[in-house]
């Protein structure tokens, strides 16, 4: 049977423009903030082989047959435990890196609003809400730099990006 083509959504322009750029592992990292204007950010199982221990933004992999809303989605119930509300944009902020077995890996960072109590899965081992006097104790290098980049972003928003999660 031959394989259905992608939907066409609003963030379809992500993957498009991660295929033109010779990504060969496209991901989704998400900026959730709380009622405090505080950012979520996870830390991964010690028992992973790549980047063990670190601390990120929430999200994972876009699967080949997925829309970046579908990936949302799914990676954010499946790592928190939390509804996703809404996907209110793309951020515009992006990390290339080299990933997984070598691979040419993106993760295009986009706002979302989600509800729910955060219960972590089997990936993360722990979660904190920080603010951008934080950066420091949880991040180093380029990450330290992107981070202040999202707290940017947050501070300039002009529509409600608080999530009633806790």
């Amino acid at each position: 049977m031959p394989k259905m083509p992608r939907q066409e959504t609003k963030f379809s322009y992500l993957i498009d423009q991660a295929k033109i750029d010779g990504i060969q592992r496209l991901n989704i990292a998400v900026i959730i903030v709380n009622c405090e204007k505080k950012l979520l950010i996870c830390q991964r199982s010690a028992v992973k082989k790549f980047l063990p221990n670190i601390w990120h933004l929430p999200g994972g992999k876009v699967e080949a047959d997925e829309t970046i809303e579908e990936a949302i989605t799914r990676e954010i119930h499946e790592e928190l435990n939390v509804n996703v509300l809404d996907i209110l944009l793309d951020t515009g902020l992006k990390l290339d890196y080299i990933g997984h077995g070598n691979e040419k890996s993106r993760s295009n960072i986009l706002l979302i609003k989600v509800e729910g109590q955060v219960k972590l899965d089997f990936e993360n081992q722990n979660y904190q809400f920080i603010d951008i006097n934080d950066l420091e104790k949880y991040f180093f290098n380029d990450y330290v730099e992107l981070h202040a980049n999202v707290f940017k972003f947050i501070a300039v928003q002009k529509v409600q990006i608080e999530s009633d999660v806790y």
